[in-house]
């Protein structure tokens, strides 16, 4: 019983790992597609306001909006950072978790 548990673990783990591998590549070439394109379609317009922190309104009433992307460019670097960092720590348990000993049952009873 604990020998399928550690099994389904370490599979578990494998998987995670690929997983956060995958999060990271995605996340780094969103960021290189985004600045390479501008982030054009990723932007959200924003209203203006001026120095008195009133929306300014154009001469037929409607509201100014501009949009820079520099929101979504900082969220998409930390999301690289953290699916980088993420994958790193999984890769290097899933490392760990293959070079340790396995425990088995005689073992748990020879400590108890």
């Amino acid at each position: 019983m604990k020998r399928t548990a550690l099994v389904i673990c370490s599979i578990l783990l494998i998987l995670v790992s690929l997983f956060g591998i995958v999060t990271a590549v995605l996340a780094i070439a969103a960021n290189v597609f985004g600045a390479c394109t501008g982030y054009a379609h990723y932007i959200y317009p924003t209203r203006d306001m001026d120095s008195a922190g009133n929306y300014i309104k154009d001469a037929a009433g409607e509201y100014v909006h501009s949009a820079s992307g520099d929101l979504q460019f900082a969220a998409l670097i930390v999301l690289a950072v953290a699916a980088v960092l993420f994958a790193v720590v999984a890769i290097v348990n899933a490392k760990k978790k293959a070079k340790a000993p396995v425990e088995t049952d005689e073992d748990i009873y020879e400590k108890a």
